[in-house]
């Protein structure tokens, strides 16, 4: 598998994310497990060779990204936004025949739905 150009690629880990194949559950608990083990080596740090070569099998996979805020006000929807689409171009890096991606922004009670492509976003009205 290519490693991603992006150094902050392993960085970048979204609130949830719909798989495009088909995952085994339990190999997603020891990834997830084995990931917030490197975080608590020396340093802290997650940027180890380990940890991107996890972070890399799950970009690959994503189908669509949601990101969560427990408050509703009009910058946790706009800080919703910038991150979702910071999701969105990383995903679009890393899977070169992707079109376009679809995500979800979550803020207390509201949902908003996006439509990314490799030129714009779409958004329902808010």
């Amino acid at each position: 598998m290519p490693a991603s150009p992006d150094v902050q690629a392993p960085a970048v880990r979204p609130d949830g994310a719909f798989i495009s194949s088909e995952v085994d559950p339990e190999k997603v608990a020891r990834n997830n497990v084995r990931l917030e083990e490197l975080e608590k080596e020396p340093g802290g740090q997650r940027r180890t060779h380990n940890a991107d070569k996890l972070v890399e099998v799950q970009k690959l996979q994503m189908a669509n990204v949601v990101e969560f805020k427990a408050k509703g006000g009009p910058d946790d929807a706009r800080n919703a936004l910038i991150q979702l689409s910071r999701y969105a171009r990383q995903i679009l890096r890393e899977q070169l025949d992707r079109r376009f991606i679809i995500g979800l922004t979550i803020c207390f009670d509201k949902l908003n739905i996006y439509l990314f492509d490799r030129s714009s976003v779409v958004a329902t009205n808010q």
